[in-house]
């Protein structure tokens, strides 16, 4: 059974993390076509082949560190707080289960990501 810590942080990383960077590789691929995502198309289509190789490798450079700066922010500000309700447990402070969140969020990556996580 997996931990409390470790349960939040697959939560996080399929959730948030992976389906982030499939909805941003998509709006690229031409594959959401909402008005958003068309006008980002056609930008992205201007760039040569390089600029957009770069776009799609920096996209989970980014969310990456959206993520880490979120989690940073809700440990730093005592007015913020991540409530949870593991699968066995009642509601719950993020803070008494995980001493700093934004250090354990590589390791959420490496063990729980379908995408590509930072190097």
């Amino acid at each position: 059974m997996e931990s409390t810590s470790d349960e939040f942080g697959r939560i996080l990383v399929e959730g948030c993390f992976d389906e982030t960077i499939a909805t941003w590789r998509a709006i690229l691929s031409g594959q959401i076509n909402s008005v958003r995502a068309r006008r980002v198309r056609r930008q992205f289509d201007q760039l040569d082949p390089s600029s957009q190789q770069f776009v799609f490798d920096v996209v989970p450079k980014i969310v990456e560190s959206t993520l880490f700066q979120l989690l940073v922010t809700i440990q730093d500000e005592p007015r913020l707080a991540i409530a949870f309700r593991p699968t066995d447990h009642n509601l719950i402070d993020m803070r008494t289960v995980c001493e700093y969140p934004p250090g354990d969020l590589d390791g959420w990556l490496r063990k729980y990501s379908r995408q590509v996580a930072s190097d």
